[in-house]
């Protein structure tokens, strides 16, 4: 942790069928519980394997600046299931705890919900004081992690209601769901947006 005067937690090795080796490779696998990641805080394991990425530095610089805002402030993380959001998301928790501090945060993948409510009535609940007639009023400040499939199913259905004109605007302007890359001057006052569809996960360099 880059934070100073904390206790490294000690990193435990345990056997699987007689070897310590294959206990850590099997934690690869999609079937492991560490194939479902945490956004509160990462395991030693997932820090072990964080590899930094272009999109971290672009969502730090935008959570600062929506950290800075007096306004409400929602930032959408965005992108497809296993695109790593969770795992950023964790990351910033441990390693940013100053600037996550401000945020609410939903993980649209990983939240729990009330048996009794869809996920899409669960974001209309979570997404309210973002909604037309609050946005103005409120001084919430969210951090969205959502997949654009139900991204996109939210924004249709709000559409037939005649709510959150203000969110379907932004992301229209923002472009999206066009699979180009999203434009960089659709932030407004209220909206913010990083996409992992901006980015390559892999990229060859003159060192590989």
């Amino acid at each position: 942790n880059e934070s100073q005067g904390e206790e490294k937690i000690e990193y435990k090795f345990a056997k699987y069928k007689g070897s310590y080796l294959l206990n850590e490779l099997r934690k690869l696998s999609d079937s492991s519980k560490e194939a479902v990641e945490s956004y509160v805080e990462l395991e030693p394991f997932k820090e072990y394997l964080h590899v930094k990425r272009s999109i971290q530095q672009e969502l730090i610089n935008t959570i600062t600046a929506a950290h800075k805002s007096s306004r409400a402030q929602l930032v959408l993380l965005c992108g497809n299931v296993g695109d790593g959001k969770s795992h950023m998301l964790a990351y910033l928790n441990d390693h940013h705890k100053e600037l996550m501090r401000d945020f609410h945060i939903h993980n649209d993948a990983t939240e729990s919900f009330d048996p009794s409510r869809t996920e899409l009535e669960t974001l209309e609940e979570v997404l309210a004081p973002f909604e037309d007639g609050n946005i103005e009023g409120s001084n919430e400040k969210l951090i969205l992690a959502i997949n654009l499939g139900v991204l996109n199913n939210f924004l249709e259905e709000t559409s037939k209601k005649g709510t959150f004109n203000e969110l379907r605007r932004f992301i229209d302007n923002s472009g999206i769901f066009e699979q180009e890359k999203i434009n960089s001057n659709t932030n407004n006052d209220y909206f913010r947006l990083v996409s992992f569809g901006d980015y390559n996960i892999y990229e060859l360099t003159e060192k590989g």
